[in-house]
C-alpha cells in the first residue's frame, strides 16, 4: 500500500500537496490509504519556492512584443494585439492561476509543510547555451527588453526553475549538468529533463537504497 513516486516540476509541488492533505486524516484523506502512502518521493526540477519567470509570465501578460520576429509570428497566427499572454496562449501554454501559484512567496507554496523527499536537481549547459535557453531568451527580449533568462533566473538554473529552489528542503539531493528543464525545440529533446538518461540512473540509483549522486563506478555517465 506504499509506492515510489518520482515527479518532475509542477509534479512535486503536486504530490506534496497530496501528502499534507493525507497526513491530516478523515473527513480530507482518502481512508484506504496510510496516512503516509510514499516509500521513496523524488523529485526532479521541481520549483519547490517558485520561479521567478511565474512572476514575469503573470504580471508581463498583457505586454506588447517590440521584436519584429515575435510580430511576424502573431501576424502568421492572428494574434491581436501581440501580447505575451496571446503567443503563451497560441502555444497552448496559458497564463492562468497555476502560474500565480509558482510565484516565489505566493500562499500555495507557503502553506505546503516540509515534506521528506530528494531533489535531483538541474543545470542548465552555459557554453554553449542550449537551444532552448536561446528561443527563450528571444522571447523574453521581445517583452522584456534589456532581459533573459540568466537576468530573471541567476546564473544558476534549468532554464525555468533556479537551482536553489529545486533542492530546497531536500533530504537528499544531486545535480545534474547540462540538462535543460523541458526542450523547447526537437534538437534538445536528449537533455529534457524527463528524457535524459541520466537523471533516470540518478532516480534509479535512489530506489534501489543508494544516497547521494550516483558513483561513477555505479555507471554514470555526463550529461549530452
Amino acid at each position: 500500500r506504499k509506492v515510489d513516486v518520482v515527479a518532475h516540476s509542477m509534479g512535486g509541488l503536486v504530490m506534496r500537496y497530496f501528502l499534507n492533505i493525507q497526513s491530516l486524516g478523515p473527513p480530507f484523506s482518502n481512508p484506504i490509504l496510510p496516512s503516509n502512502p510514499v516509500h521513496k518521493f523524488i523529485t526532479i526540477g521541481t520549483p519547490h519556492q517558485g520561479s521567478p519567470l511565474a512572476t514575469s509570465l503573470w504580471q508581463g501578460q498583457s505586454v506588447t512584443s517590440t521584436s519584429t520576429a515575435v510580430n511576424i509570428l502573431c501576424q502568421l497566427k492572428s494574434i491581436s494585439p501581440c501580447t505575451l499572454e496571446g503567443v503563451m496562449a497560441s502555444t497552448g501554454k496559458v497564463i492562468d492561476t497555476g502560474v500565480l501559484s509558482l510565484e516565489p512567496g505566493s500562499s500555495y507554496l507557503t502553506s505546503l509543510p516540509p515534506a521528506q523527499y530528494s531533489a535531483i536537481v538541474g543545470q542548465a549547459p552555459t557554453a554553449p547555451l542550449s537551444n532552448t535557453e536561446l528561443l527563450l531568451n528571444m522571447l523574453i527580449g521581445a517583452f522584456f527588453p534589456g532581459q533573459n533568462d540568466e537576468s530573471i533566473l541567476g546564473a544558476s538554473h534549468d532554464t525555468i526553475v533556479p537551482v536553489s529552489s529545486q533542492d530546497s528542503g531536500a533530504s537528499d539531493g544531486a545535480m545534474i549538468t547540462n540538462i535543460v528543464h523541458t526542450p523547447g525545440v526537437p534538437i534538445d529533446i536528449p537533455i529534457g529533463e524527463t528524457t535524459n538518461q541520466v537523471v533516470w540512473n540518478q532516480a534509479l540509483y535512489w530506489l534501489m537504497g543508494g544516497s547521494g549522486p550516483l558513483p561513477a563506478s555505479a555507471g554514470a555517465t555526463p550529461a549530452a
